[in-house]
């Protein structure tokens, strides 16, 4: 089964909180995930919540927007601030 894209933030997100050889990687792949969360209606439990944020935490690092093409960054931030309208971009990533 394909989660949704609420589910996929939030598998991301609890994905980030685990040891990993590459730990940047869950929070690019989030970048990318809230690019494609742009004027959609995400619904997420507690739970989900919790792991989303987790993700919002890594995604201020400024390694992780080094590589998003700039579009995909600015839609990306659109589409946080669609979830967390106080979100603010590391500096420089944009």
């Amino acid at each position: 089964m394909v989660p949704d894209l609420a589910s996929a933030l939030s598998l991301k997100g609890a994905a980030s909180q685990l040891p990993s050889a590459n730990p940047g990687r869950h929070a690019a792949d989030g970048v990318v995930l809230f690019a494609a969360s742009v004027d959609q209606r995400l619904v997420f439990s507690k739970s989900m919540r919790l792991n989303v944020n987790a993700l919002l935490r890594a995604l201020t690092s400024r390694t992780v927007w080094i590589d998003a093409p700039r579009p995909v960054a600015k839609r990306a931030t659109v589409g946080i601030r669609q979830v967390r309208p106080d979100w603010v971009p590391p500096r420089l990533s944009l």
